[in-house]
């Protein structure tokens, strides 16, 4: 706002010509965006007596968040529908455009940061085990000795262990110009 401000005051004494039908039409919208945030604002008051007196509010919590939507659903509508060349609106508000194709998935930054420490402490307890299994080489060869199918069954686990562990290795590497250091977890274990 204090850009729209500085603008107002900058351009205050300046004429401004656009058709009455144009000055109707933005009093109208704003008019109801106005009706739009009365209502939330009603519903958040409501909701804030009911918690007060100890009664059920999640009705109106579910209406609250309809009314939400709806609302930011037609601020959008209203400002990507506002071509008139008066009207400034960044590129891509509020939103990017996507090609028609794309599919994309909105997620919190909190629960992206979850996943991520999830995931990499998953890479971590696979890299871990594929170590302490390749450590048990030398019982596997003495096992070998008494039992060889124990012996060929324990070489196919530590190959598919070692598979598993070049595949952590390239999702790690597919990662590691995206992630910052501090986004990777503590280390949980250590040799």
């Amino acid at each position: 706002m204090k850009f729209l401000d500085a603008f107002t005051a900058a351009n205050a004494d300046q004429p401004c010509t656009i058709p009455f039908g144009e000055v109707v039409d933005g009093m109208k919208k704003y008019y109801e965006v106005m009706g739009m945030t009365i209502d939330l604002v009603n519903l958040i008051r409501e909701e804030a007596e009911l918690k007060k007196h100890h009664r059920a509010y999640l009705h109106v919590r579910e209406e609250l968040e309809d009314t939400a939507d709806e609302a930011m659903e037609r601020i959008v509508e209203l400002l990507r529908n506002s071509g008139a060349p008066h009207v400034w609106k960044p590129e891509n508000f509020p939103f990017s455009d996507t090609d028609g194709d794309d599919e994309a998935v909105t997620i919190s930054k909190e629960k992206y940061d979850s996943m991520v420490d999830d995931l990499l402490t998953m890479a971590e307890l696979i890299d871990m085990v594929t170590d302490m299994r390749t450590r048990d080489m030398e019982a596997i060869r003495t096992f070998a000795k008494v039992v060889p199918s124990f012996a060929a069954y324990e070489h196919n686990r530590l190959r598919l262990y070692h598979e598993a562990a070049k595949e952590a290795e390239e999702i790690f590497d597919r990662w590691a110009d995206d992630l910052d250091d501090e986004d990777e977890p503590d280390e949980y274990f250590s040799d």
